[in-house]
């Protein structure tokens, strides 16, 4: 049986002072690479990405394709995806490294039949104590991206459960993902803001980018008009009180005394709402529970 193909698909606008590093990091890595590339893109990101793929052994080529910007990074990694003609499909944003790389093709190899995605731990240069597991490699098919901000692979349109016996977990010290720069500029957030605003126009009745802005909001803009956008997203999702973002809105409404009688939230991270540290985010989501 013949190995299985390992591809990489990247989306980019104007990401010539970051991508170089990224490129360097997964020299002899994959047998694909392809960067859909923003039309609105001005600066060297194509060339670039052109004379690294032109110095490399890639069995499959590369792909370099113009893509239309739709306000959406689901659609626009998607569309990445499908430009990829390999067994597995792996994810990276110019601006992150990606590090033991070359472990890759064995850590695909061994994986089981069964094994849909493999996860990778991912990490800040500017918070090396903050990880998180992100899906980096997925088998064709087994899913898509879903979510126009935040966006996140899913399976059959639902998120991967920690359990499930179609992930595998690869240690950090085999690889993992960085990222280079920080993680919230000004830029970012404004872009982030236009895409939930136009999401909350085109869906008034999906919770999920109400709650995104709303934490947004009440973290790094207008505290009141965070809490207007939490009581929607309360008043619209209050039938599940299990989601992440529904308790995060009933953390953030109760913590400042507008809401009364608010019970049934899970606690978890979502205390971070609360500017309190991270090893004290639950007991700190306890003492809620208990007020």
């Amino acid at each position: 049986m013949s190995a299985p193909t390992l591809g990489l698909a990247l989306i980019a606008r104007d990401a010539e002072e970051t991508l170089p590093a990224l490129l360097a990091s997964i020299d002899g890595a994959f047998d694909q690479v392809v960067l859909a590339i923003d039309t609105a893109s001005t600066d060297a990101t194509a060339e670039v990405f052109t004379e690294w793929a032109g110095s490399q052994r890639l069995p499959l080529g590369y792909k370099l394709e113009p893509s239309e910007w739709h306000h959406d990074f689901a659609r626009a990694r998607n569309e990445a995806d499908a430009l990829l003609d390999t067994d597995w499909l792996a994810t990276a944003d110019c601006d992150e490294v990606v590090v033991g790389a070359d472990q890759l093709r064995e850590t695909v190899a061994q994986a089981g039949a069964g094994v849909a995605a493999l996860f990778f731990a991912y990490r800040f240069t500017t918070e090396p104590d903050l990880q998180t597991w992100r899906a980096r490699l997925v088998r064709r098919g087994s899913s898509e991206w879903h979510g126009r901000v935040h966006d996140n692979r899913t399976a059959e349109g639902h998120g991967w459960d920690a359990d499930d016996e179609r992930l595998e977990w690869i240690e950090p010290e085999v690889a993992h993902w960085v990222h280079v720069e920080p993680p919230l500029q000004a830029s970012h957030l404004q872009r982030n803001a236009e895409i939930l605003r136009r999401w909350i126009a085109d869906e008034p009745e999906n919770p999920s980018p109400i709650g995104m802005l709303a934490t947004q909001e009440f973290i790094y803009g207008d505290r009141d008009v965070a809490l207007d956008l939490f009581a929607r997203h309360v008043e619209i999702h209050r039938p599940d009180r299990s989601s992440y973002e529904h308790s995060r809105a009933l953390f953030a409404l109760r913590s400042l005394d507008v809401w009364a009688g608010v019970e049934g939230y899970s606690p978890g991270t979502i205390a971070v709402l609360l500017d309190r540290p991270a090893e004290e985010w639950f007991s700190a989501s306890a003492e809620l529970v208990s007020a």
